[in-house]
């Protein structure tokens, strides 16, 4: 479960390109290929530059997007312990 204070980063399992406006994200160890959307395409910039705290990952999606602040933390954690739950990001708090 990943909390407020970790930092991420993306896997190195993992093989991202960007298709048009699309963000696709192929496993290695399983080959599933995972399409995100336009809050994914977002929270995935601030993840590819290196590890990124989970608090300015929300921060960014709130820079963003016009939601009450809750609402997107929730979003947010739930979309990241997805990535988390198929190896496609990994805890790193270093």
């Amino acid at each position: 479960m990943i909390k407020l204070n970790d930092n991420l980063q993306p896997s190195r399992d993992i093989t991202v390109r960007s298709i048009g406006d699309e963000v696709m994200i192929l496993t290695l160890k399983d080959t599933c290929l995972y399409s995100m959307n336009e809050v994914g395409k977002c929270i995935w910039g601030t993840l590819s530059v290196g590890p990124a705290n989970v608090n300015a990952i929300i921060k960014s999606v709130s820079s963003e997007y016009d939601v009450e602040a809750g609402l997107i933390r929730e979003d947010v954690l739930d979309f990241l312990n997805e990535l988390l739950s198929k190896d496609i990001v990994e805890i790193s708090n270093k």
